[in-house]
C-alpha cells in the first residue's frame, strides 16, 4: 500500500511461468484508488475548466434544443464559483458563445442570457471534429488544474475521423472528454471512441428530461476530483507483446488502436481521478519463451498532479512486476477474486467491440454469432436488464460500459420524431404519392452502408428485435413491415433514405380502400 493520496497496485493473474513454452498469456491488473486517510481532504481544492460543447445541427430543433438551453442554464446555476465555464457551439462550424467565465452570484443571469443566443447557432450539419478543436483553443486560455469537454449531441459526427483524431489531440493535452447523447439517433459508439483516449465517459437517454439529471450528476463528479492529469506508462520487457487493454472501472472501454511502441512502452491516460471511485485497468499481454531463472516483465509508473492549497505539485509512483520461469509445468493462473471479476467485465466488453465491429462491416452473420455469446454471458451473470437492451445498440453499449447512472429496464417506444429534411436550394424534395389504403407495405431494397443506425431506426419504428431486424437486413427486396398509417411510412422511409439505405412503399395486397 502506498503511503501517497493514492493507493497503486498491479498484479499478474500468474507469476510462474514454463520455460520450454514458446508463448505465455498473462493478464496484469492495474488499481487505482483515492487514499483519503493519508490527508486532509478539506486542502485538496481542484479548479476545473468546462467547456460545454453543444450540438446546434438542424437536427436539434425542438424539445432537444430546449433541454440544451435549460442544461446550460442549470449548469451556471448550480456550479462552484471556484470553477470556470464555457459555452460553445458546433454545427457546420463552430461559434463560441462564451469563454473562461466565473460563474460568480452577479455573473449567473449575465452568463444565462448569453445562454439564450445559442438560437442565433441553431442549423447546418454536425461538425464535431471543428467543435473539440475550438473548444481545445479555448481551454488553452486558462490556468485551471484541471480542463474537461462535456459534448451534448444528437446525432453522429460529419467526419467521424477527423472528429477521433481532435479527440485523441485533446486527450494528449490533458484534456478529460465527457459526451451526452440526446434522443434517439445519437451513435453511442461513436461517442464512446472519442472519450475512451482521455478516460472519459459517455452517457445518454432517449428522453430529454433527463439530460438535467445527468449533467448535474457529472458536475457532481467534477467537484469531486481529488488529483488531475493522472498518466499510467508500462514499460515491458521486449518478449512481451500487448493483444488487448480495457479499462474495466469506474466506467469500462476498450483500447482497440495501442500498440507499444520502438521501446516497449506504452501510455495510458488516467485523467481526473474523483476522490469516490476506483480505478482500474487489464492487459492481456503474451510473453515469449526464457530460460529458468527471474524475469522483470513490466514496470509500471504512475504520476498526477496534487493541486492543495492553491500549489500544484506532482507525485510519481512505481511498481515493478517480475515472473519466474521453471522447468516444472507451470500452475493455473491464481484464483485472485478482483482480476477473474476484471477479466470477466473485458471478456463482455471485447464481445461489446466486436458486436459494432460486426455492424459497421454489414456482417450480420457474425453480430447474430455475437449477440448469442453476449445472451450466454448475460445469463451465466444473471444480469438480466443487460439482457433486455440487447435489442437496443445504444442502451447496451452505454450499459455495458456503466457510465449509465442507472440500468434501466428498456421504456416503451414513443413514436419515432418527425423527420427534418434539407433539400437542396431550388430543388423541390420528392414525394411519392401514395393512394389511401389501410394497409401499406415497407421493403428494403439496399441496407446500405449505415447497418447500425437503419437496425436503431427501424427498431424504433416497429419495436421489432434485432435479430430479427437482421435476418431483413441479409437480404434485398425483403419486406419489413406493415403500417397500418401512411404518414409513420413514409415517415420511415425519409428518416432510413437520408442514412444512405434504399427503400419502397407500396399499398399492400388485399386493401379494402385501395382495391
Amino acid at each position: 500500500m502506498s503511503d501517497n493520496l493514492l493507493k497503486f497496485f498491479a498484479d499478474l493473474d500468474r507469476d510462474l511461468l514454463l520455460a520450454s513454452e514458446p508463448k505465455s498469456e498473462l493478464s496484469c491488473r492495474v488499481n487505482i484508488e483515492p487514499n483519503i486517510r493519508t490527508g486532509d481532504k478539506s486542502e485538496i481544492v481542484t479548479t476545473a475548466n468546462i467547456c460545454l460543447l453543444f450540438d446546434c445541427s438542424y437536427s436539434m430543433r425542438g424539445n432537444n434544443f430546449k433541454t440544451a438551453i435549460s442544461t446550460a442554464k442549470m449548469i451556471v446555476d448550480i456550479l462552484h464559483e471556484r470553477h470556470w465555464i464555457s459555452l460553445l457551439a458546433f454545427q457546420s462550424h463552430s461559434y463560441t458563445v462564451f469563454e473562461n467565465k466565473v460563474p460568480s452570484d452577479e455573473n449567473k443571469q449575465p452568463l444565462k442570457n448569453l445562454i439564450d443566443k445559442l438560437t442565433n447557432h441553431l442549423g447546418g450539419t454536425t461538425n464535431m471534429a471543428a467543435g473539440i478543436e475550438n473548444a481545445m483553443n479555448v481551454l488553452s486560455r486558462s490556468q485551471a488544474d484541471s480542463d474537461l469537454i462535456i459534448i451534448l449531441s444528437d446525432g453522429e459526427a460529419d467526419y467521424i475521423e477527423k472528429a477521433q483524431r481532435a479527440a485523441e489531440e485533446a486527450s494528449k493535452k490533458g484534456i478529460q472528454i465527457f459526451a451526452v447523447g440526446i434522443g434517439g439517433s445519437y451513435n453511442a459508439a461513436h461517442l464512446l471512441r472519442l472519450v475512451t483516449p482521455s478516460n472519459g465517459a459517455v452517457f445518454g437517454d432517449s428522453k430529454g428530461d433527463n439530460i438535467s439529471q445527468i449533467f448535474s450528476d457529472i458536475i457532481n463528479r467534477i467537484d469531486r476530483i481529488y488529483v488531475s492529469k493522472a498518466i499510467l506508462d508500462f514499460t515491458f520487457d521486449e518478449r512481451v507483446q500487448l493483444k488487448r487493454a480495457f479499462r474495466t472501472s469506474p466506467e469500462r472501454a476498450v483500447y482497440d488502436s495501442l500498440t507499444l511502441d520502438s521501446d516497449h512502452k506504452l501510455e495510458l491516460r488516467v485523467g481526473n481521478i474523483e476522490n469516490n471511485k476506483i480505478y482500474e485497468f487489464l492487459l492481456q499481454i503474451e510473453v515469449g519463451q526464457h530460460d529458468v531463472g527471474t524475469l522483470e516483465l513490466i514496470k509500471v509508473r504512475l504520476q498526477y498532479d496534487v493541486n492543495r492549497s492553491g500549489m500544484t505539485t506532482q507525485q510519481v509512483e512505481e511498481i515493478i512486476l517480475t515472473v519466474n520461469y521453471s522447468e516444472a509445468k507451470s500452475p493455473e493462473p491464481i484464483t485472485n477474486k478482483d482480476i477473474s471479476r476484471s477479466i470477466k467485465k473485458a471478456t463482455m466488453l471485447q464481445l461489446c467491440n466486436d458486436l459494432v465491429q460486426a455492424f459497421s462491416n454489414s456482417d450480420n452473420a457474425l453480430a447474430l454469432q455475437v449477440i448469442d455469446k453476449l445472451k450466454q454471458k448475460c445469463k451465466e451473470e444473471n444480469n438480466t436488464a443487460l439482457q433486455k437492451q440487447l435489442d437496443s445498440i445504444n442502451d447496451f453499449l452505454l450499459g455495458c460500459t456503466g457510465a449509465s447512472p442507472e440500468i434501466e429496464v428498456l421504456p416503451e417506444l414513443e413514436a419515432p420524431p418527425e423527420i427534418e429534411v434539407h433539400p437542396e436550394p431550388g430543388v423541390p424534395p420528392k414525394v411519392d404519392i401514395l393512394p389511401d389504403a389501410d394497409l401499406y407495405d415497407f421493403i428494403l431494397v439496399d441496407p446500405g452502408s449505415e447497418t447500425i443506425r437503419l437496425l436503431r431506426e427501424i427498431r424504433n419504428a416497429t419495436n421489432m428485435g434485432i435479430p430479427e431486424i437482421a435476418d431483413i437486413v441479409k437480404s434485398r427486396n425483403c419486406l419489413v413491415t406493415v403500417f397500418k398509417n401512411k404518414a409513420d411510412a413514409q415517415t420511415l422511409e425519409q428518416r432510413v433514405t437520408k442514412i444512405g439505405a434504399k427503400v419502397k412503399v407500396q399499398v399492400s395486397a388485399g386493401n379494402e380502400k385501395g382495391e
